[in-house]
């Protein structure tokens, strides 16, 4: 009879990617480590700066993680890099040249003539939803937040009569509403 050979944990060995995973890791540990120590006066040692080095380089990581999923296929492409580096010159030229200040607030409006038709399909809708026993306002407020129109019935074609005012309108105007300032 045939022994089966089992692998234990002792038994393995680390093979040469998995070293280099290791390495890569520890070296990582050891500079932030380092930053700490050096710019604690800083706030280097905050868990939040730990963070904010993933959250600031979340489109480089976006993009790394795609172009190491292409390598490793074997789709050799490294034109990522030059191709991001065009788009940020380009963009910046844009700025520069438009004379665009991405640090203002953008305007936004909304036209006034559509206040009373907003007003008397939300009506229509609150009581199509309220004839067929849905909570009106739960269902509304989940059609506002996700955009997904199946919160709303379509019993009196209520979920059509929605679909004709953007959401952005019906929260302006319940705001207004809301704070006092309904025309």
């Amino acid at each position: 009879m045939a022994k089966l050979k089992t692998t234990t944990d002792s038994n393995r060995k680390i093979n040469g990617n998995t070293f280099l995973l290791i390495i890569t890791i520890a070296l990582f540990a050891i500079m932030y480590i380092a930053g700490m120590v050096i710019f604690a006066d800083k706030g280097f040692a905050k868990p939040q700066m730990f963070l904010n080095l993933f959250i600031s380089n979340a489109g480089l990581l976006v993009i790394a993680v795609g172009q190491t999923i292409v390598m490793i296929t074997g789709g050799i492409d490294i034109s990522v890099g030059s191709v991001t580096a065009l788009v940020c010159m380009v963009l910046a030229d844009l700025k520069e040249v438009l004379n665009m200040d991405f640090d203002k607030t953008m305007n936004f409006t909304v036209e006034r003539d559509k206040s009373i038709k907003a007003r008397e399909i939300l009506k229509k809708v609150y009581n199509a939803l309220q004839e067929k026993g849905y909570n009106p306002i739960n269902q509304i407020v989940g059609y506002i937040l996700s955009g997904d129109p199946t919160y709303i019935t379509s019993y009196n074609d209520a979920r059509n009569l929605i679909r004709q005012i953007e959401r952005d309108e019906l929260l302006e105007k319940m705001v207004r509403n809301y704070i006092g300032l309904d025309e």
